[in-house]
């Protein structure tokens, strides 16, 4: 029964990675580790589109999906946690949107990266403008 429940979930994840072309943000993405974020803050590099900018370093941790991400958004610009978290969520799918080109390039290239995307204005924007933010921003990475 496990056996056949682990074939199950791994049957499933390919399928969603080629039928849906990978739109999808999984925990194991997430970025939580400690000391990966203070290795970025303290030894990554930073590509911007402002106000998006984002922080990242290339690793070789095993057991790591390509990629792991973070969002941010500084207490002192937005003080009310509701204009804070709607942020977050913005970034997080205009990311899950449009990941899948950036992703495959990485596991093509075999290589492993985390990074924190961190917003910076005082303005709230419209998510179709952090949108085509994200993607200049992402483009911007070298791979």
């Amino acid at each position: 029964m496990l056996l056949s429940s682990f074939l199950f979930y791994q049957v499933r994840s390919i399928y969603y990675t080629k039928v849906k072309g990978d739109q999808t943000f999984p925990k194991e993405e997430k970025l939580k580790s400690r000391k990966l974020i203070g290795q970025i803050f303290s030894e990554g590099s930073v590509v911007k589109a402002y106000p998006i900018r984002i922080q990242f370093i290339f690793h070789d941790i095993e057991d790591f999906p390509p990629c792991q991400v973070g969002v941010s958004v500084p207490k002192r610009i937005f003080k009310k946690a509701v204009d804070r978290n709607r942020i977050k969520r913005q970034i997080k799918e205009a990311y899950r949107l449009n990941k899948s080109q950036f992703v495959d390039t990485l596991i093509r290239k075999q290589k492993k990266l985390a990074m924190m995307i961190i917003f910076s204005s005082k303005d709230k924007l419209d998510y179709s403008k952090i949108e085509e933010l994200m993607i200049s921003v992402l483009d911007k990475i070298r791979i």
